[in-house]
Formats: C-alpha cells, structure tokens, sequence
C-alpha cells in the first residue's frame, strides 16, 4: 500500500523544494487536529490528536514548523515510520 501526502518537502543544496501529491511508503499515518505546539530555540513539540483519545508527540525542526506553518486547529497527519517496534505485556 502507498500513501499520499498533501505537501511534502525536500532539501537539496540548502534549498526547500516544496512538491504535492507525492507517494511514500510509510503506512503508519494517522490523520488528526494540531493540539499543541511548542517552539524551542532549535525544534519543537507538536502534538496531534488523532481518532480516539489518543495524542501522538512529535519532536521536529523549528524550522519545519514555521514552513508548515503549523498552530493549534490545524488538520495535520502524524507519519511513523520505524526499524523497530515492540510490544510489552505487564
């Protein structure tokens, strides 16, 4: 299965290409509402509330926020993609 994104960016030479409509492969998306954002002096925080009563906490680039443009409100997809992942039982 391949999804799409709404907006993508790339760098290349310390320039920003933005491209739309781009396929990737990562097949962990969950889609979500901006509930918070917290800029650092180097990344920030942004939280996404996704279905359910679940938020997902992602540290960025404070740089990828201000070109997304991201504040609370917005619709916005958490987009996972790991080597590893593990389950634990109590």
């Amino acid at each position: 299965m391949v999804s799409r994104l709404a907006l993508y960016s790339c760098s290349l030479s310390r320039k920003r290409f933005w491209v739309l409509g781009l396929k990737i492969s990562a097949r962990n998306q969950f889609k979500g509402t901006v509930e918070e954002v917290e800029k650092g002096v180097i990344t920030a925080t942004v939280k996404v509330r996704v279905d359910g009563p679940v938020t997902i906490t992602a540290i960025i680039s404070k740089e990828a926020v201000e070109e997304l443009k991201l504040q609370r409100g917005d619709r916005a997809a958490a987009v996972i993609k790991a080597t590893e992942v593990m389950i634990a039982k109590e």
